[in-house]
């Protein structure tokens, strides 16, 4: 336990010299995995991390022995590091035969301490880090990608490369979970599929972008799809993502479109199970885009103060947004609804006077069914 103390009191800073200090000075293998069983650092033998029978890996060996107690006869010991990390965490020992195991669950409780100590160090720099991110990238959007002066030195800090072209993606999650303590894992698939990208925390998830010096071409961008599609399937091993990519776009301007319609297509996704919950902009029609926005927190509220003057007025807003998708068809309407036709004239007829609209108008009877299908939707 005194080696163990005293190699974590002189490692360098960071929790992946710290469990290699301690295995070095303890002379055998050591790992931090986290609640799942997954490798987080520490030793990799032969391409596999531990699991209960010494040959499993992470798929197959889970997380759910890290829990059981440990026999006398235990070739690998487990002690939870006392953490709040999401994924939680456990530091794993490889004992000799000669290892007594209390002796090594001693040794190894020093260390889960330690790490758990720079788990929160390292929780409050990323924090930091985030909120800087954050509140860039809301200003470059909320701009139109128009920059200030200062701001191109503060995001080419970032490494973020706004010339050239962009396609923007959104990766959502439930909101119980953290996109802070979360943003590694989201770094390691994008890496681990080949994909280049930046990734800032943004609500309920992350907004993310790939960069092109020169037009890609379109051979590069089936396979930047391609990629893109792995990081999906990646990612949802782990984490119920959602996932929205945008189309290629030129310049800072661009980039803040790009980044526009993946969140259209991230709100899509949430309801496509057979394609992954990914859905990439440029396979959707105008009308799946048009009905994203109408469930936007921006459009909603706007819709509900335009219809208003129908609230407490039984039917009115059932009829014109049935006869708005009906193309204004009385008759079809009529069968839709199960009333005469003169009963769907009068009605449409006293919405459009209600709301001080004009139906003939294209822009305006294409707003006014936007904002029915809005209203209805959060019903």
């Amino acid at each position: 336990m005194t080696a163990t103390a005293n190699a974590c009191a002189s490692a360098p800073a960071g929790v992946e010299p710290l469990v290699r200090r301690v295995s070095a000075a303890l002379d055998r293998e050591v790992w931090l995995l986290d609640a799942g069983g997954r490798h987080v650092t520490g030793h990799h033998p032969r391409g596999s991390v531990p699991g209960p029978a010494d040959d499993l890996d992470t798929g197959r060996a889970g997380g759910s022995w890290l829990r059981e107690p440990v026999p006398d006869d235990a070739r690998l010991v487990p002690v939870a590091v006392p953490t709040d990390h999401p994924r939680g965490a456990y530091v794993v020992l490889r004992r000799a035969d000669n290892d007594e195991v209390v002796a090594v669950r001693a040794a190894l409780t020093v260390l889960a301490t330690s790490v758990a100590g720079r788990l929160a160090s390292d929780r409050l720099t990323a924090e930091r880090d985030a909120r800087h991110r954050m509140t860039l990238l809301a200003e470059f959007v909320q701009a139109g990608g128009r920059l200030p002066p200062e701001s191109p030195g503060r995001m080419l800090a970032q490494g973020w490369e706004l010339g050239g072209h962009h396609i923007g993606i959104r990766i959502d999650v439930p909101g119980a979970l953290d996109p802070v303590s979360l943003r590694p894992e989201v770094l390691r698939a994008f890496a681990d599929a080949g994909v280049d990208a930046q990734v800032v925390e943004q609500g309920a998830g992350w907004a993310a972008w790939t960069s092109f010096g020169q037009a890609p071409s379109q051979g590069r961008l089936r396979a930047h799809a391609t990629a893109v599609r792995r990081v999906q399937w990646l990612l949802r091993s782990q984490l119920p993502t959602v996932m929205g990519v945008g189309s290629l776009r030129a310049g800072p301007e661009g980039l803040t479109r790009s980044l526009g319609e993946a969140g259209d297509a991230a709100r899509i996704a949430a309801t496509r199970a057979a394609s992954g919950h990914l859905v990439h902009v440029d396979r959707l029609g105008l009308g799946q885009l048009l009905l994203a926005w109408t469930r936007t927190d921006t459009f909603a509220p706007a819709a509900s103060s335009l219809l208003t003057p129908l609230q407490g007025q039984p039917g009115l807003l059932e009829t014109l947004a049935t006869y708005l998708d009906a193309e204004s068809s009385v008759a079809a309407t009529a069968a839709v609804l199960g009333v005469h036709r003169n009963t769907v004239s009068t009605r449409v007829a006293k919405a459009a006077q209600l709301l001080g609209v004009d139906l003939e108008d294209p822009d305006e009877r294409l707003a006014v069914q936007l904002a029915c299908r809005s209203v209805l939707s959060h019903r």
